[in-house]
């Protein structure tokens, strides 16, 4: 994956908000890569040492966790 690909992704976010009742995918654009410090993984309870992909869609941005190998397609598709 790489700045530029266009990707579709599970909304991990929309299904949290609605308690895991509603599940969606979206399409977007893979802008920029974050590898969080340990006070920004505290702060946005994230997991350690993980990257993220930054993906702007509708208007916002989220972060998704990079796919480690073998795990490709499973929350993250490459679609261009």
């Amino acid at each position: 994956m790489k700045v530029g690909n266009l990707v579709k992704f599970f909304d991990y976010d929309y299904s949290a908000a609605n308690l895991g009742a509603k599940q969606r995918w979206r399409v977007g654009v893979v802008i920029d890569f974050w590898t969080p410090t340990k006070e920004e993984e505290r702060e946005h309870n994230l997991s350690s040492g993980d990257t993220l992909a930054i993906i702007a869609h509708d208007g916002k941005t989220q972060w998704i966790t990079m796919p480690k190998p073998g795990q490709e397609g499973m929350w993250v598709e490459i679609l261009a």
